[in-house]
């Protein structure tokens, strides 16, 4: 089953503007496995606006979702995830 692609405005909700930065909070390891493979996918692409643009975090988030099955998104980002509260 094919999901459909995350948005830029789904994307922008799960974070707030402070001056010229964006913020989020990263969740806990614990908290990310429960999470739906779809909202890993927001992260990932929140985890790439500090490398590029908008645009292009979208694209790697959508791409994780239709390629990549949760397990392997979270090994793969385990690192970028808080290990305890």
């Amino acid at each position: 089953m094919e999901m459909k692609p995350i948005t830029r405005k789904e994307l922008l909700a799960y974070c707030r503007k402070s001056g010229k930065a964006i913020e989020y909070t990263r969740p806990t390891f614990s908290e990310a496995n429960k999470m739906s493979k779809r909202e890993l996918c927001i992260y990932i692409g929140l985890f790439g606006l500090r490398l590029r643009p908008i645009d292009g975090s979208l694209d790697n988030a959508n791409y994780w979702l239709k390629n990549k099955t949760k397990e392997n998104i979270l090994d793969v980002f385990r690192h970028e995830f808080r290990q305890k509260d």
